[in-house]
């Protein structure tokens, strides 16, 4: 976190631009910092970072050329081969650029008078040649595996050489230590990129694998480099997936996720977890793709429980539905029509996260596009639902003392309640659509939600009166004594369930007290007026509520609402 702080705050103070003209190498200094605090970014978009990065060292070359200033000029062409072959991924031109900076760089980061600088350059011309897609896939991972070789083989007489140099031996064991940890970091690309040549030319390859990835866990170790231990074995486990050692595979996947948890390193489970289950998904392994899958999605909800920004929110689970729809494709596989559904649900859960996106339009955000696809195609379903009005006159709509809100009107951009924290709809059937048009995702309860609601209670059948104004008692009870939303709802749940026939005399005395002051206040108004109709409306709420708790006494039931019709029927939506 002190790390991110001071990146940010480099961040703010050197994005200035100084008169060029008047100082220029300070000029170029501050730009050169500026792309490398943008590489070493965390908040933010890392696409966007990147292309500032590039930006930012673009203007430092105006002033560093190589005529001039050599090495600041290759230390910029490396620093852009980092970023662009990150980059490629995004565009495969990026990967052309990277290539085309690391050779500009070699001929003044020579091997005689800068090895270790030539050693970092060829390291990222092996990783870009490893990555690119144009030429043949062939020579380029052959290109890159001598790139990483040549960088080992120079990094291995670097250590000699500075060991015969050092004046004690405890010098020589702390640049040991150091020598080792990129060996074994040379060790492990050389592994990755024979993997990849086994991919093309067949598994002769794969004795080599083996040897790379085994010469890495020499020094990455389980107890002095965790991370490390744990990526090289999910690298092995691919591995031996790709040999047909699937159980083997497994095993592997395995031990990389006893070190990357969901809640330890949730976005390394994320990776692991999601190449576990997919791997046990492609051979029928319906049993362990379960259990891979299962680390991831744990690891997603915690990735999303630690982000503190809506829109951040939404990011991680667009990036990450597929992960939903495999798992409930592999417990269905399995028999296990219980979890699909639950998965299902998560799933579906999402989108409408995606939805609820659209309450930044509020806030003068820009729109995600995949919000924006999500709006688009609410507009047609729009369409839909008006085309089914002319049918059907049972439109989903909230009815108001003083009018009503459609569905319609809560789901149009237009509407937007920022402020609103939270939406108890009290009346029936608040949390049903029509599956057939929609999903079964917009409801009125969802509508709430996409208007600006930060949590939302609902119902999912006819529900009786008394039991409701019961329960919301019990809810808001619970929140004020520092429950969370499905807590509380959980809570007065039960307290419904228990409650007794004796429980009732306290609230049937303050009902029939309400009662007869309704009576009084009505009377103090003509019968045409507006004001003895809102009594009146109050009134025979009351009145009701009246009749149903003297119903309640006379009944030999003890428990007038232990039965799942009463309390089962409310769920709750949105924000803890």
């Amino acid at each position: 976190m002190t790390e991110s702080l001071n990146i940010e705050i480099a961040i703010a103070k050197y994005d200035v631009e100084l008169i060029l003209v008047k100082y220029p190498q300070q000029w170029a200094e501050i730009q050169d910092m500026l792309g490398k605090a943008y590489c070493e970014r965390i908040r933010g978009d890392w696409v966007k970072n990147g292309e500032k990065a590039v930006k930012a060292f673009e203007k430092a070359l105006k002033v560093y050329t190589r005529e001039e200033f050599p090495q600041k000029w290759a230390s910029i062409q490396n620093s852009l081969a980092t970023i662009y072959s990150d980059l490629g991924a995004i565009d495969e031109a990026n990967t052309e650029l990277a290539i085309s900076c690391c050779k500009k760089a070699l001929p003044v980061y020579t091997r005689e008078k800068f090895p270790a600088e030539w050693v970092m350059v060829l390291t990222n011309l092996g990783a870009a040649y490893r990555k690119r897609k144009q030429g043949e896939p062939v020579e380029n991972l052959k290109i890159a595996i001598s790139s990483y070789q040549a960088a080992l083989e120079e990094h291995i007489y670097q250590c000699f050489k500075a060991g015969l140099e050092e004046h004690t031996y405890e010098d020589f064991l702390g640049n040991l230590e150091e020598f080792l940890e990129d060996w074994a970091g040379l060790q492990n690309n050389l592994g990755n990129v024979y993997r990849d040549l086994a991919k093309e030319e067949g598994t002769n390859n794969l004795e080599q694998v083996f040897y790379y990835f085994n010469q890495a866990l020499e020094v990455y170790s389980c107890e002095s480099y965790p991370l490390d231990w744990a990526m090289v074995q999910n690298n092995l486990a691919f591995t031996y997936y790709q040999q047909g050692n699937i159980n083997q595979a497994f095993a592997c996947f395995r031990l990389s996720l006893k070190i990357c948890t969901p809640t330890a390193l949730p976005t390394d489970c994320l990776q692991y977890g999601g190449n576990f289950g997919d791997k046990a998904l492609a051979v029928g392994r319906w049993t362990e793709a379960i259990e891979g899958y299962d680390f991831a999605i744990k690891a997603i909800e915690q990735i999303r429980a630690w982000s503190h920004s809506d829109i951040r929110r939404q990011q991680i689970l667009q990036g990450t539905i597929e992960v939903y729809e495999k798992m409930v494709q592999a417990c269905i596989k399995a028999g296990q029509i219980d979890k699909a559904f639950e998965y299902s649900e998560r799933s579906r859960f999402k989108r409408l996260v995606d939805l609820m996106a659209s309450y930044n339009l509020s806030q003068g955000e820009e729109i995600p596009p995949k919000v924006q696809e999500l709006l688009q195609q609410y507009e047609e379903l729009q369409r839909q639902i008006d085309q089914e009005r002319q049918s059907h006159k049972l439109e989903s709509q909230l009815k108001l003392a003083d009018g009503s809100i459609t569905l319609g009107q809560l789901m149009t951009p237009s509407w937007r309640l920022p402020q609103l924290v939270e939406v108890f709809l009290s009346c029936c059937e608040t949390n049903l659509g029509i599956p057939s048009l929609t999903d079964d995702i917009l409801t009125l309860s969802t509508g709430f939600l996409c208007a600006g609601a930060r949590s939302v209670v609902s119902s999912l059948w006819l529900i009786d009166d008394l039991a409701t104004a019961l329960f919301s008692i019990f809810s808001y009870q619970q929140q004020q004594e520092g429950r969370n939303r499905p807590e509380a709802l959980q809570k007065a749940q039960i307290q419904l369930r228990e409650f007794t026939k004796l429980d009732l005399n306290k609230i049937f005395q303050e009902v029939e007290a309400r009662e007869k002051l309704l009576i009084v206040n009505r009377k103090k108004y003509p019968s045409d007026s507006i004001e003895y109709q809102q009594w009146e409306l109050e009134y025979n709420m009351y009145t009701k509520l009246n009749r149903q708790i003297k119903k309640i006494e006379n009944s030999t039931q003890q428990f007038p609402f232990s039965d799942p019709h009463y309390w089962a029927a409310f769920i709750c939506h949105g924000l803890r």
